[in-house]
């Protein structure tokens, strides 16, 4: 059983570690040439689509076979679900909700690592940036949209998803959640975006667990993807004194608000809805936190994510 956790450890650190080092080497090679990465959609491709897609994605495939994915389901079935709902498709005014408390959790989410980077600035006396919104404002809606609205909603679910809840369904549906988030949270390598893809990986897991659809979970994450990436890159070009800019940016602080604010009530009335099951693999010895997080491949992953977060606070401005 430990052994399982730790081989999904060791492929997610592959993930990153394969995503990191052509970052770098890409990077370089951009600069080498004399290429400016942030005046042009060159930027957003080198540093997401070749490194972990064209890269990392394939090495995570040929390996994922590593951690085969258990056999036996459940004893009795996947039993019809009422949570949120009524059985696993949860229903229109699930639906509704789940929708509503992804995008309320982005912005408090967001709220929340801007906090924590401005704790950060206070103590180490600099000022920081958040890099992928600035790379987003520089480039185009076009490509904005294909890799982040669609080609990266797909490949993430698939990872973080399918592919490693497929790989737990003997263990309780907990568990499950509670990883799928943790290694989608810590991936992203920087604290402006680990709490809401951590939030997100929460809901998306579970949306996944009911649902047994990835395309469920891609279509919500490209409507995140949307909202946050691809409207922003819309109104990135228009000037500051610009009136369309002003009402978009009025518009979408009035969403934000409302959908925070739909959240929180959503999540206090819907809490006792939301029933996890219990897997038919039970924890030997019940220490069910040092069995899947404190093995060799999970504290690799974590080292390594852990590393990407200390470089992003510490690296030189």
């Amino acid at each position: 059983m430990k052994n399982r956790f730790s081989r999904l450890g060791f492929c997610y650190a592959m993930l990153l570690i394969v995503t990191t080092a052509m970052q770098v080497f890409w990077t370089s090679l951009m600069i080498m040439y004399d290429v400016d990465l942030g005046s042009s959609d060159l930027g957003l491709a080198f540093s997401v689509v070749v490194p972990m897609y064209l890269c990392a994605v394939p090495l995570f495939l040929l390996m994922r076979g590593w951690a085969q994915a258990p056999v036996q389901i459940w004893k009795d079935g996947i039993p019809e679900i009422k949570s949120l709902g009524v059985g696993k498709n949860f229903g229109f005014g699930g639906w509704v909700a789940i929708v509503v408390i992804s995008l309320g959790t982005v912005y408090i989410g967001n709220f929340v690592g801007m906090g924590v980077m401005k704790l950060f600035e206070v103590i180490l006396g600099r000022s920081y940036g958040n890099e992928l919104d600035a790379l987003v404002g520089e480039t185009s809606p076009n490509t904005v949209l294909v890799l982040m609205v669609i080609l990266a909603p797909i490949i993430e679910e698939v990872l973080f998803r399918k592919v490693l809840l497929d790989r737990l369904k003997l263990y309780d549906e907990r568990t499950g959640i509670c990883l799928s988030a943790y290694l989608f949270g810590i991936v992203h390598g920087n604290f402006w975006q680990f709490f809401y893809a951590f939030a997100l990986g929460l809901i998306f897991a579970y949306v996944y667990t009911k649902t047994r659809k990835v395309h469920h979970t891609i279509l919500l994450h490209m409507m995140i993807n949307f909202i946050g990436g691809y409207i922003p890159s819309l109104t990135a070009g228009l000037p500051e004194d610009s009136g369309l800019l002003q009402t978009a940016n009025t518009v979408m602080g009035l969403v934000a608000m409302a959908a925070m604010a739909a959240t929180v009530v959503l999540l206090i009335v819907l809490r006792k809805r939301i029933r996890l099951r219990k897997g038919v693999a039970a924890f030997p010895d019940g220490h069910v936190f040092r069995r899947v997080y404190l093995n060799p491949g999970m504290l690799l992953f974590s080292a390594v994510g852990f590393a990407l977060f200390a470089a992003s606070v510490l690296a030189p401005a």
